[in-house]
């Protein structure tokens, strides 16, 4: 919603009166509008408002349009600011230590050169990908057979759309090095995959930011997407002796808990089992939507329409501690596997910082309620997360 900075209560009967709710709904030209109200400033602070009476002003913050391309400078002005701000602001999204870079990662050299490399020592910053491979035909891959190539360089051309467009992201942004999961694990060595993948939570823990492809539906999709830009001469809509303009608000990818189901069409990248544990542990999540492109970090939440704006001064964003491990386990599950031999390790990222919980046991305290997975002496894996009839819920055996 797009609001005068100061807008005058309505008078007499055209009053608006807030209850419980955070928005009222109004009947205006023959359609029906939900009018929200703030709730909160970037110091976390609730706003309190009394009813609004005969010419009583209250403040509505004024909202921007999304470029209408997250690939154009205005989009990537925004990401350079949210992250110079969050570098040098945010205590909690800096890293307690330097942990080098990964064992193997591909390094940026041009927005059309790249390759692999390995071992590189000091503390580079880097970039992670958080994608869906797709259901298309299968992307290009590291393999045995192509890791002396990759090594060399890799083409360009054979780079699936997807990958193009994040190389270039992360090279706008400033970054040298990025990491693929499927270009950096050698995708026909299980011993390889066993090791890198024991690995994966540190590889997003660690990285200066990870982007979230929450818009492509697969790897021969792009990153970046173009839409009609909402047009400024929206009509004033008139109330009392006020009036404000109105736009469309878009969906945002914030929540992590298990509701989220429901804005998978509109982000596939959140039906992916990985990806849960990939947004619970990156430090700086950057998603790229099909309208604009939106920030998270253990701090703030920022957008380019600036509709959910906020600052967590005093409570950060929800993580890994302040999900319970049977809500960890139960958003899990309602997710999708690339494969039933991911399931584990999709998890295990979270399950080993959840608190004291054991990568090893997998075990939840007696003492709590409402235990998720217990592992007994005689299973090799937690009931509910490999059987192959169908996933338990928690508290379901």
């Amino acid at each position: 919603m797009l609001g005068h900075p100061l807008w005058a209560g309505p008078k007499g009967s055209e009053k608006i009166v807030w209850g419980a709710n955070d928005y009222t709904e109004l009947d205006f030209a023959g359609k029906r509008y939900k009018i929200f109200r703030p709730v909160g400033h970037d110091d976390s602070e609730l706003w309190n408002y009394p009813l609004l009476e005969d010419d009583v002003r209250w403040r509505i913050p004024a909202m921007s349009h999304p470029s209408g391309d997250t690939s154009s400078d205005v989009a990537f002005s925004c990401m350079r600011y949210w992250l110079q701000e969050c570098q040098d602001t945010h205590q909690l999204c800096r890293k307690d230590h330097n942990a080098g870079l990964p064992h193997r990662i591909l390094r940026i050299e041009s927005t059309t050169r790249l390759k692999l490399v390995e071992n590189v020592q000091g503390n580079d910053k880097y970039a992670c990908l958080s994608h869906r491979w797709g259901t298309g035909p299968h992307p290009l891959c590291l393999e045995r057979s192509n890791l002396y190539h990759f090594k060399i360089g890799i083409p360009h051309s054979s780079l699936p759309a997807l990958f193009q467009d994040v190389q270039a992201a992360v090279w706008r942004l400033g970054i040298r090095y990025m990491w693929i999961d499927s270009l950096c694990i050698i995708q026909d060595d299980p011993d390889d995959w066993r090791r890198e993948a024991a690995s994966m939570a540190a590889v997003y823990e660690n990285a200066y930011f990870t982007i979230a492809a929450t818009g492509s539906d697969g790897c021969s999709d792009r990153l970046f997407k173009t839409m009609e830009p909402v047009a400024d001469g929206s009509p004033a809509m008139q109330i009392g002796h006020s009036g404000f303009y109105v736009s469309r608000s878009w969906q945002h990818p914030w929540r992590i808990h298990s509701r989220e189901a429901e804005h998978w069409q509109l982000f596939p990248l959140l039906s992916r089992g990985w990806v849960y544990q990939e947004r619970l542990l990156s430090r700086r999540f950057i998603y790229f939507t099909t309208n604009e492109v939106m920030w998270e970090c253990r701090e703030s939440r920022r957008c380019e329409c600036r509709f959910e704006e906020r600052r967590f001064k005093k409570e950060p964003k929800p993580g890994i501690r302040d999900l319970s491990w049977t809500e960890a386990v139960e958003c899990y599950t309602l997710l999708s596997p690339s494969k039933s031999s991911d399931r584990l390790p999709a998890i295990a990222g979270i399950a080993k910082r959840h608190h004291s919980l054991a990568l090893a046991k997998l075990e939840y305290p007696e003492n709590r309620k409402g235990r998720a997975l217990k592992v007994e002496d005689r299973l090799r894996a937690p009931v509910g997360m490999t059987r192959k009839d169908g996933l338990i819920m928690p508290g379901k055996y």
